[in-house]
């Protein structure tokens, strides 16, 4: 006679589901971008009206709406480009993380996450006029982003929860070229607004940076207008003879510090520990010579 091999008990389906569930959730706490945030994220939600949030616990959130009409310039040697046209862009060149370049170019401050529709889309319409948008459901949980579900749900319940009387709006600034064409003037901006998105963290510590480059002084230029839109301050931008393939970040500490680590995670840098001279901290271009390259005069 044969016995009945007994089914497993409802009880460890239930285990394994919540063993499942927790290794889930371990990854995804692990891998959030904005779980260690402290202070202030920045955020870019492409769209019709692509609009710039910069969120902070307890200090002024900042937005700024982009109009698609205009032009914006792109780094990596792409020159100006419409903004209602970059999402085409960024898929052509199968390169999300344009996204993060192009709006922390633009605002001189490090973006953290970008929302952006899944379907390629080319905007045409004029930015609202609404004197504040909210992102929507749809944007927030149902565009892609290099974030994940943990950072979806931080960002949900911020917008949630925060009354849009606690947002105050930053004016983009234009100019129009030959061409009669509306050019979004990054330069000006950062003349007009730095220091808004500071982290007070960044301040505290007063690490300085020297930077490094090979090729374009005027590309160093911006990179260390964005580090300086955080609170760090740049206290040098020299010529170096050799360029490493990648970027690198130096600090006289076996371990990097606070400041090290935001620019190692942000520009994806290697990190060394070496003498440094006249400043806290030295970043050595490296590739982000090509990926950051201004080619415009």
């Amino acid at each position: 006679m044969k016995k009945n091999k007994k089914k497993p008990h409802f009880f460890y389906w239930l285990l394994l589901i919540l063993i499942f569930f927790a290794f889930f959730l371990f990854h995804q706490l692990k891998n959030s971008i904005l779980i260690k945030k402290r202070e202030r994220i920045n955020l870019i939600f492409y769209s019709s009206t692509p609009t710039f949030y910069s969120l902070s616990a307890g200090e002024i959130n900042y937005y700024l709406k982009f109009d698609p009409n205009a032009y914006l310039f792109i780094p990596g040697g792409y020159g100006y480009y419409r903004i209602g046209g970059i999402g085409k862009l960024v898929a052509l060149e199968n390169k999300p993380e344009l996204f993060k370049r192009i709006f922390s170019q633009a605002t001189a401050s490090m973006v953290d996450l970008y929302f952006y529709p899944k379907e390629v889309k080319i905007y045409y319409d004029a930015a609202q006029k609404e004197p504040f948008l909210y992102p929507s459901f749809n944007q927030i949980f149902f565009y892609s982003t290099n974030g994940n579900l943990v950072d979806r749900l931080i960002i949900f319940i911020f917008f949630v929860k925060t009354d849009r009387k606690f947002f105050e709006e930053i004016e983009p600034i234009y100019q129009s070229n030959k061409k009669n064409q509306r050019i979004y003037d990054d330069e000006q901006f950062f003349k007009i607004n730095q220091g808004i998105f500071y982290k007070k963290e960044f301040r505290d510590l007063k690490n300085n940076v020297q930077i490094l480059y090979h090729q374009s002084y005027k590309t160093a230029c911006k990179i260390s207008q964005i580090i300086e839109g955080e609170g760090i301050r740049v206290v040098d931008i020299d010529y170096r003879n050799k360029s490493p393939k990648n970027c690198v970040i130096i600090e006289d500490k076996k371990n990097p510090s606070l400041t090290s680590q935001a620019l190692i995670k942000f520009f994806n840098c290697q990190f060394k520990t070496e003498k440094t001279e006249i400043s806290d901290i030295i970043l050595i271009m490296g590739n982000l010579e090509k990926e950051w390259e201004i080619t415009t005069d």
